[in-house]
């Protein structure tokens, strides 16, 4: 992860090893039985300015035993290596800014991935809220119609009884009957769009279809006073879509940021000390320290001119 790029890595190593032989020279027999024992640390660090140290230690310890015609010699022998080096690249690689800029576009994209899991929840709860207002709309327009559709029905029954005193003509019975019948037909369709309505709601969000809706309670509309000013910046400081692009365009900058840095020519300080202890049969001791710069190009190697296309 980029999180862990300045995180040290250490890695112990422990090994084990048993090696005999026997040879037979002039009639002599002659054995070697050689146990090696070796433990090994390693150590690395990355630092923000791009330099690197690396740490090493390893330990040799060997038992050697030779026997020739019933004498036993040992030869054992110990040895250890310390070293500590030191790389810092001095151009391309080299800075904090750079080094850092992995880190940057980590949290950046974290920081995206959030405003948009905000954006599809902002998303699905407007959705939700339309949609039941929208059954609820519904649920109002079924019970006007139920209403219309039984005054229809008294109407038709005055009426049939006006028609049956004599006071109407019979022929005058088939428009109630008509709006009788056209009162059904929009009823249908009014618990229909219900219907489907509370399907949309369902799906939406996203439970069992099995399961009905019904809302018991009516919405309340009132009037706010609405500030421009203050709504602008509400929105500036909420949005995730505008969050999300201002976050976009910093990963962009952090990636040009790389860009520029890879067209810079490789410039290291290396450094290095080395210290050797041997014990055995005569104990010796060996110190070093180097210090030097090298400068290299790859040449053929340009990058890629949709990310920095500006000559350098």
């Amino acid at each position: 992860m980029a999180e862990d790029v300045f995180v040290p890595d250490f890695t112990p190593t422990l090994s084990i090893q048993y090696t005999g032989n026997g040879t037979e020279v002039g009639g002599i027999d002659t054995s070697n039985n050689n146990t090696s024992l070796n433990l090994s640390t390693t150590l690395s660090l990355r630092i923000p300015t791009g330099g690197t140290f690396n740490f090493s230690w390893n330990a040799n310890q060997v038992l050697r035993n030779t026997s020739t015609r019933g004498t036993n010699t040992n030869q054992d022998q110990f040895s250890q290596n310390l070293q500590l080096s030191f790389n810092q690249p001095l151009l391309r690689g080299g800075g904090t800014q750079v080094n850092k800029a992995p880190v940057k576009i980590a949290r950046l994209q974290e920081s995206a991935n959030i405003q948009s899991l905000k954006s599809t929840l902002i998303n699905t709860i407007t959705s939700s809220i339309l949609a039941y207002r929208n059954l609820l709309q519904a649920k109002e327009i079924v019970a006007i119609e139920k209403q219309s559709l039984e005054r229809a029905k008294e109407f038709l029954e005055i009426n049939q009884r006006l028609i049956e005193a004599g006071r109407r003509a019979p022929v005058e019975i088939v428009q109630s009957q008509t709006q009788v019948a056209n009162r059904e037909v929009i009823l249908l369709q009014a618990e229909n769009n219900f219907e489907s309505s509370m399907l949309n709601l369902i799906q939406i969000l996203d439970i069992d279809k099995s399961f009905r809706i019904i809302p018991t309670e009516t919405i309340a509309v009132q009037p706010n006073a609405l500030e421009v000013e203050q709504l602008i910046t509400l929105v500036f400081a909420n949005r995730p879509d505008y969050l999300r692009a201002q976050l976009n365009q910093e990963i962009a900058q952090q990636t040009l940021l790389q860009a520029k840095n890879n067209r810079l020519w490789d410039l290291n300080l290396n450094t290095r000390y080395r210290r050797t202890l041997q014990s055995g049969n005569s104990d010796q001791q060996e110190d070093e320290w180097t210090v030097g710069a090298n400068l290299s190009r790859t040449l053929g190697d340009r990058p890629p001119t949709a990310i920095y296309s500006q000559p350098g």
